[in-house]
């Protein structure tokens, strides 16, 4: 037993890549998707039942250009993450529906 405490102590404190965090590119683009399509399927919700489907079939329509951003993280070259933020103010922002969030969908 005591081998595998050092085992797991060795895996605990070994170097991890780093996690690089950068402003979404159109080359990207599948990545999101998969991303999102891996995380409705973690939480058991159909693809079709998505509130926010549609939202990365257009990021820069959906994000860039309505006062968001969307961020992607990279670990040795490869999009392992992603987020879109929503412009609250000058000095704020937050995670936000895009179903709701952006102008084009205010009434």
């Amino acid at each position: 037993m005591q081998g595998v405490r050092w085992t797991l102590g060795l895996l605990l404190f070994r170097s991890m890549p780093a996690l690089v965090i950068r402003d979404y590119e159109p080359a990207d683009h599948e990545m999101p998707v998969e991303l999102d399509r891996y995380g409705l399927a973690a939480a058991g919700i159909p693809e079709d039942v998505d509130i926010n489907s549609g939202d990365l079939d257009d990021i820069a329509g959906t994000y860039v250009n309505q006062r968001g951003v969307m961020l992607v993280g990279e670990v040795e070259g490869a999009v392992v993450a992603m987020g879109g933020l929503w412009q609250i103010d000058a000095a704020s922002c937050e995670l936000r529906d895009p179903a709701d969030a952006g102008p084009s969908n205010r009434s």
